[in-house]
């Protein structure tokens, strides 16, 4: 078993397993990974004539942040699973073995691209930063070849997707137009 567990290990961020007597979470340092592993064990969930040992756990992931949040419901006596008080809130776990490392981006250089190069803060003079506010642009695509040239027009919705997709894009327009932050916002996320 040892090897399967150790390659699990090193190939996971988190690791969740279910039908366990508790509900818990604990934090791993495998030897031979780079991080932090994160554990999060889900209750087994009984016949109502066990109601202390049947509970379940929602995992709630805001990548945009890089928080993941863990709430835990229990049954209670009537057989209705009520939230425990409190959330485990935190950072996501990233196991830097998983990931090739020299093309990770640097602290620094994700703040430089999440600026929106404007002075903005919300009501509670937090700043706002690029991701809070971007919204993909619909773009034309030209269809055709340079005598008969047609335009489809790519909605702001599919615009990752179509990006994707391809090997290369090149992305045209004004000055000010939104190129500059669309790169930013597709380095951020993808």
């Amino acid at each position: 078993m040892r090897p399967l567990r150790d390659r699990i290990e090193h190939s996971s961020d988190m690791i969740i397993t279910g039908h366990e007597h508790g509900n818990a979470a604990h934090d791993k340092c495998p030897a031979g990974t780079l991080g932090v592993l994160q554990y999060l064990e889900g209750g087994v969930l009984q016949e109502r004539n066990a109601p202390g040992v049947s509970s379940f756990a929602v995992l709630l992931f805001d990548f945009q942040q890089q928080k993941q949040k863990t709430v835990r419901l229990v049954m209670n006596e009537l057989g209705t699973y009520m939230r425990q008080p409190g959330a485990d809130e935190r950072e996501l776990c990233i196991n830097l073995s998983r990931k090739d490392r020299r093309f990770q981006i640097s602290t620094g250089f994700r703040e430089f691209l999440d600026d929106p190069d404007l002075p903005l803060a919300d009501s509670k003079q937090r700043s706002v930063r690029l991701l809070d506010i971007f919204t993909y642009p619909d773009l034309k695509e030209p269809i055709g070849n340079s005598v008969e040239r047609r335009w489809n027009w790519l909605k702001g919705d599919r615009v990752v997707k179509e990006f994707l997709g391809r090997r290369r894009v090149l992305v045209a327009g004004s000055p000010k137009a939104g190129k500059t932050s669309l790169a930013r916002v597709s380095s951020l996320i993808y």
